[in-house]
Formats: structure tokens, C-alpha cells, sequence
């Protein structure tokens, strides 16, 4: 019983929070990435709270930006990651993140109030 309480407790935020997302409407950038500029429009325009030229000059920075992306992605596949130049860079950071992980940093993190706590004791 004494661990049902607080996560009873940290449900109802987290249910609320979670029916508000539903609310929310999509991102402009991923609606422009997706083609739907009108809904894009509509969304930034509710965001920014109206629809002047600050907002269309925002639009259209938003809609280069997602271009210039599309272009810099163009033609990428996963077996990219494979070739020789970038396989090494990869496992450069895979050996990297395997090393922090077992410095126990992690751990001394989740504990560092309860160590805090016992020493103040």
C-alpha cells in the first residue's frame, strides 16, 4: 500500500496531461514536411494568434527550411551507416555510450538524494 499511493497519485496528472495532448494540433513543420500547407496555416495561424505578414514570413521560412532538408536527405538510406567511414563513426559512439553507461554514472544519479539524505544524518 505504501507505493499504490503516490503512483495512484501520479496517474491523474499523467491522464490529463495525456486527454491534452489530443487537443493539441500537429506541428507546422511536420505537416508542411507532409504536404498539407493549408492545415500548416491554419495551425501556425492559431499558435501565433493571427495571420499578418510576421506570421507569412515565418511560414515561408518554415517551408524553406523543410526543403533545404528534404534536399540535404535526399537519396540517405540506413545502409549508408554501414559503409566503411561512417560504420567506424558508429561504433565510435556506440563504444562511447557503452563506457558511460557502466561508469555507473547513471546509477549515482538516481541515488544521489538518498546519499545526500544519509549523510546529513
Amino acid at each position: 500500500m505504501q507505493w499504490q499511493i503516490p503512483i495512484g497519485l501520479q496517474i491523474i496528472p499523467a491522464g490529463i496531461i495525456g486527454l491534452g495532448v489530443l487537443t493539441v494540433p500537429e506541428s507546422v513543420r511536420w505537416l508542411v514536411k507532409k504536404g498539407r500547407y493549408d492545415e500548416a496555416w491554419k495551425s501556425l495561424s492559431w499558435i501565433r494568434g493571427s495571420d499578418g505578414p510576421e506570421v507569412q514570413q515565418e511560414m515561408d521560412e518554415i517551408r524553406a527550411g523543410v526543403d533545404l532538408e528534404l534536399q540535404a536527405s535526399e537519396g540517405f538510406t540506413l545502409m549508408e551507416l554501414f559503409k566503411p567511414r561512417y560504420f567506424k563513426l558508429c561504433c565510435i559512439a556506440f563504444i562511447m555510450f557503452m563506457f558511460q553507461q557502466s561508469t555507473g554514472a547513471t546509477a549515482c544519479k538516481f541515488l544521489d538524494s538518498k546519499i545526500a539524505h544519509m549523510s546529513l544524518c
